[in-house]
């Protein structure tokens, strides 16, 4: 009875693994996890608030320092569309996050990571911005991997520059 049972559940597994979307077993879906990585970096180098979104999950959640939680991909947009009018003329020229772990369990993943990033201001004055970043993601309906919820804080200059 007990093999049958053991039986029955692999077979069931089996076939559950074969319906997945294309990229969502193993390497596969790790490598589109990367991918999406990759979008949100050259996205935000880019400053184009619009390719950002496009990575984020209709209900994701935005959970940034100093803020109440930001709910559903529509608030984050406009939060967004908000800090770009009021930074208008700077500039982003450098923005690396470097993913130090990346879990990956069914149509969910998390990963965290460090972040470094330089802004200019329309003066010509640099601000460096090392940081801390969590993503947590969903594989949809449709097998693309969205921003479920995000939380980034600041590291301290002494931690970035390796002082202690």
């Amino acid at each position: 009875m007990f093999r049958t049972v053991m039986l029955c559940l692999l077979a069931a597994t089996a076939a559950a693994g074969l319906s997945l979307p294309a990229g969502a077993r193993g390497a596969g879906a790790r490598e589109a996890v990367e991918q999406l990585n990759r979008q949100f970096l050259e996205a935000g180098r880019r400053q184009d608030d619009s390719a950002v979104m496009a990575l984020w999950a209709d209900d994701g959640v935005d959970l940034l320092p100093g803020m109440q939680p930001l709910v559903g991909k529509a608030v984050i947009t406009r939060w967004l569309e908000g800090i770009s009018k009021r930074f208008r003329g700077t500039k982003v020229t450098r923005y690396e996050i470097h993913f130090e772990k990346i879990q990956i369990n069914g149509d969910w993943a998390y990963e965290w990571g460090t972040s470094e990033e330089t802004i200019v201001d329309p003066a010509g004055k640099a601000f460096e911005n090392p940081g801390k970043i969590t993503l947590i993601l969903h594989r949809n309906a449709n097998g693309q991997w969205k921003i479920y919820e995000e939380m980034w804080n600041s590291s301290p200059r002494e931690a970035a520059s390796g002082k202690r």
